[in-house]
């Protein structure tokens, strides 16, 4: 039975205590300040000061190493301007330039949201980001960054929606403040979650043989099967396990978010050793942030959104378990059909046998994942033989139609006999009206 893994949040804070610098403003790091800027709290928040436009910088004394996995939220609402956000990984905070030298920053500006990471005063990865969905585009933003310690990764959020991620504990160790860029902003919270590591031990439970991370590290943990870092999008791990499309059979997987936007399970694969090969001449079956979707080939995208039953607790607050999924697919030989389940619920048939056909695995898709279970079993073809015969009537014996003949003739006897009564009781009435 799978154990359902337990994540205790503990909440870093300066001596264990919630720091509240005003009214309008919530905050566990140590001792915020700006750096040639005079950042202030007021009734609204923590607001940024008038000496600086771009880079505004407001610090801390807090810091992480990368040793532990951790959550960064901050929420901000955005009078005017450009973008504001998060700032990390900064060796140096006694003046902006010792920032600028090495920071990541995480913000979001009116139209997208997106991270850099800057080194020696170059930006040396992004922007990497999007633009914002509809119902993003607010004045009031939360912005989150996940460090995972067990992928040296670090996945970026906005209201609880996927933005992209990072992978280098170098460059994400650091200390933690916030940013304003170009923009006047009322910061209402900063707080940073150091997650307890330490967790029940859910080894990896398979009956498939030949596992291998293909191009990337994929390795087997105390809580799961969980992918390297060296690939972002499409990270695969295949199984040695072929199927040709001639037998019934039952590929189920479970898998959990460790952070990041999708995983899902790979099969009619041409290959299990080249990735490009693999990305391209394969079915995709993905569970992400917002839906549920299937692909051939890279092809477009049949997709359907999740139901509030199905979408990952973990993407609200961070403070909760990562779901469960269940996916399996199913193949019908006989029916040339295969029918793909999401948690026991039929989502998607597919009626092309050559989907199907080709190797079997798992993938991780702009996140981390971990695969507590892979189970393939082939089913049994109905027998002509077994079949049900339709019950046919016994035949009557001659004693049961000898017998139906003389209960025949007695009912016709006893018919005449009524007749004759009858008629003699006319004749009767009939002489007496004469006479």
């Amino acid at each position: 039975m799978i154990k359902r893994i337990c994540l205790f949040v503990i909440v870093i804070e300066c001596l264990l205590v919630v720091y509240v610098m005003g009214k309008g403003f919530e905050t566990n790091l140590e001792n915020l300040k700006g750096v040639e800027s005079s950042w202030e709290v007021t009734d609204k928040g923590l607001k940024d000061g008038s000496e600086q436009t771009v880079y505004d910088f407001c610090v801390s004394d807090t810091s992480v190493d990368g040793s532990k996995s951790f959550v960064y939220n901050v929420e901000f609402e955005k009078e005017s301007g450009y973008g504001a956000g998060i700032l990390l990984g900064f060796k140096d905070s006694s003046s902006r330039k010792g920032i600028l030298d090495s920071f990541i920053y995480f913000i979001a500006d009116p139209d997208n949201v997106y991270y850099s990471v800057f080194e020696n005063g170059n930006m040396v990865a992004g922007p990497v980001g999007r633009p914002l969905y509809e119902e993003e585009k607010s004045s009031d933003m939360v912005l989150t960054c996940q460090y995972i310690k067990q992928t040296e990764t670090c996945v970026f959020y906005i209201n609880g929606n996927y933005v992209g991620m990072y992978a280098n504990k170098d460059k994400v160790a650091g200390k933690m403040g916030l940013v304003a860029h170009d923009a006047s902003v009322y910061f209402t919270k900063a707080k940073l979650m150091v997650l307890d590591d330490s967790k029940e031990e859910t080894r990896f439970e398979t009956n498939m043989t030949g596992w291998k991370g293909v191009e990337s590290s994929w390795k087997e943990t105390d809580v799961g099967y969980i992918d390297g870092n060296e690939q972002n999008a499409y990270d695969f791990a295949m199984s040695d396990i072929y199927v040709d499309g001639t037998k019934s059979f039952v590929y189920k997987v479970e898998m959990a978010r460790m952070g990041g936007y999708g995983f899902g399970i790979v099969f009619g694969a041409s290959s299990s050793d080249e990735r490009n090969t693999i990305l391209n001449n394969s079915t995709l079956f993905l569970v992400d942030t917002r839906s549920v979707l299937y692909n051939r080939n890279q092809q477009e995208n049949v997709a359907k959104p999740l139901g509030e039953e199905l979408k990952d607790p973990l993407l609200k607050e961070f403070k909760e378990d990562s779901k469960v999924y269940k996916l399996r697919l199913e193949y019908h030989a006989e029916d040339e059909m295969a029918i793909l389940y999401l948690d026991d619920l039929d989502v998607f048939v597919i009626d092309d046998p050559e989907f199907v056909v080709g190797y079997l695995g798992v993938f991780a898709h702009e996140g981390n994942a971990r695969v507590l279970s892979a189970k393939f079993e082939e089913m049994a073809e109905t027998d002509e033989t077994e079949k049900p015969v339709k019950t046919q009537s016994p035949e009557p014996s001659e004693k049961v139609e000898e017998k139906d003949e003389k209960g025949s003739m007695l009912y016709i006897w006893i018919g005449l006999g009524v007749l004759l009564i009858v008629l003699a009781f006319i004749f009767v009435i009939v002489k007496r009206r004469k006479g």
